[in-house]
């Protein structure tokens, strides 16, 4: 079987498997119509499925040396922290090491980390949990939070940080930020995103105005990021500034399909609901926006991309607005309409998004029962 095939039919595999959640998760809601329990129960059952896999993603087998490799480079806590700024996943890393051993306990320790922290932000922040979850899942944060375990963990951390910033906390906004930029650097600068994101307009004079200006930040990229990388704490990129490309014909399609769907919807959503649109809506509406920016330029440069995860996590609560307004202002056979095409359409883009995340080799779940970790060299050697 060549690779692509397996790329496709683990997608399929994949998209498979967040389907059968999202029923489960109905079903659960139907029997005992208790919603915090149910969406408990789905992230206990998602983090033991991470914590329990091996080589999934090329960065698992990065994680896994640097894991079992802390003993033999460092003596002290004090000496993680002087190793470097993004000290944070090593730090982790030492403190699991030092508490609990084991060999696979990071991936333990940071899959409870990630389902605990979004379950909270969901049952918090969200009007309906259930349906952020839904979508959370089939807009590919669980499969990214198996593979960027460094970026997934300040994503995370910069979303408690955004709410933070809704209440004007600045001081608690500030220090969330630094913290999550321990963990990945580009904290720093969705950090200052974030400050001007209730400057995007939602007018779709405003939003063509957005996409042209992304489309000249696009062509000026190359020297935009030259200066970027003169800032001694973002050199480290260098390397991947070095290998510059746009991913070729593959990832820009697979891009342009996932601009399509983002635009489509949100669009559908402004006009649908303009004359409803609360603040938190509104907000939610704004950040996607960025992500789509994000996510054209990206198309001359291919790991921007990464970046617009951060801003396209907030999808999941902007879902649950969007299910709220249906109930309110939507006839009966609407309801079950809109809601049924919205939710077709969350399948469709996590066949597309796993299918692309297979260039990243995710296209296999292993466990630590039936596999060991190795490079991505001998994976793809198999």
């Amino acid at each position: 079987m060549t690779r692509y095939s397996q790329i496709f039919l683990f997608s399929l595999k994949y998209t498979f498997f967040c389907v059968v959640i999202a029923a489960l998760l109905f079903l659960w809601n139907r029997l005992r119509n208790k919603r915090k329990a149910g969406v408990f129960f789905v992230f206990a059952l998602l983090a033991f499925f991470s914590a329990i896999r091996c080589n999934v993603g090329s960065d698992y087998f990065n994680y896994y040396l640097t894991y079992i490799g802390i003993p033999d480079y460092f003596n002290t806590f004090k000496d993680v922290i002087k190793n470097g700024y993004q000290f944070g996943f090593l730090a982790l890393s030492y403190l699991t090491s030092k508490v609990f051993g084991g060999q696979y306990t990071i991936f333990w320790i940071v899959s409870i980390i990630v389902s605990i922290g979004t379950y909270l932000i969901f049952v918090r922040y969200s009007k309906q949990p259930v349906i952020s979850t839904i979508f959370w899942i089939l807009s590919g944060f669980y499969l990214i939070s198996n593979n960027l375990l460094k970026q997934y963990l300040a994503m995370m951390i910069l979303m408690f940080a955004f709410f933070q910033l809704l209440k004007r906390r600045y001081i608690f906004y500030f220090i969330l930020v630094l913290i999550a930029s321990f963990f990945h650097i580009t904290a720093l600068i969705v950090g200052l995103i974030f400050l001007g994101a209730r400057l995007v307009s939602l007018s779709k004079q405003g939003i063509e105005i957005s996409l042209l200006i992304a489309g000249v930040i696009a062509i000026f990229i190359k020297p935009i990021l030259e200066i970027l990388l003169r800032i001694r704490i973002f050199s480290k990129y260098q390397i991947y500034f070095n290998n510059m490309q746009s991913g070729g014909v593959r990832y820009i399609g697979s891009s342009a399909i996932s601009i399509l769907i983002y635009l489509t919807l949100l669009i559908f959503i402004i006009k649908r609901y303009k004359d409803h649109l609360d603040d938190q809506m509104k907000i939610y509406l704004k950040m996607n926006i960025i992500g789509i920016l994000i996510l054209v330029i990206s198309l001359r440069f291919m790991y921007l991309s990464r970046l617009s995860y951060y801003f396209f996590q907030f999808l999941p609560l902007l879902m649950s607005e969007v299910f709220e307004k249906i109930n309110l202002f939507e006839t009966k056979t609407n309801k079950r309409a809109i809601k049924g095409w919205l939710i077709f359409g969350g399948v469709i883009y996590c066949l597309v998004f796993t299918m692309f995340s297979g260039e990243n080799y995710y296209y296999n779940y292993g466990t630590i029962f039936n596999d060991v970790p190795v490079s991505v060299q001998e994976y793809i050697g198999r």
